[in-house]
Formats: structure tokens, C-alpha cells, sequence
């Protein structure tokens, strides 16, 4: 049996970006969505973050992702 892909850790980051996952999850069954709320950040698993989607990221929040390849 082939081992399969690890799937792409997307955050999402604020109520607003929080509207976007049952779309994201519905298309792309590649994709473990994240979600962070301002009261969560320190304790969020999302070190090995790809993309996230957000309004006014907190730096710290920010600092724990250092895989980020995508930020909208």
C-alpha cells in the first residue's frame, strides 16, 4: 500500500476568515483547516502551517508559523 500525502495545514485566523471553511474543506480534501481565535493563539497547532487566512495577524501568531507559504 502507498502511504498518502500529508495533507496541507491551512490556519484560519479571526471570525471573518472562520466563513471560508466549509468551502475550503467541501474542495480540497487535501487540506486540515485550523482554527485560531485571538483567545487560542498560544496553544493553536499550527507550527507547521502552509497558508492562512486572517485579518490583522498578531505577530506572535505569526512567529509560530515559520513554514508559511501563503498569507491572504
Amino acid at each position: 500500500m502507498s502511504e498518502q500525502p500529508e495533507k496541507t495545514k491551512l490556519v484560519l485566523f479571526d471570525d471573518g476568515a472562520m466563513q471560508f471553511e466549509n468551502a475550503i474543506a467541501a474542495r480540497h480534501t487535501d487540506v486540515n483547516v485550523v482554527k485560531v481565535s485571538a483567545a487560542d493563539i498560544s496553544t493553536a497547532d499550527c507550527t507547521d502551517a502552509r497558508a492562512a487566512i486572517g485579518w490583522r495577524f498578531p505577530p506572535v501568531l505569526l512567529g509560530r508559523m515559520p513554514d508559511l507559504k501563503w498569507v491572504q
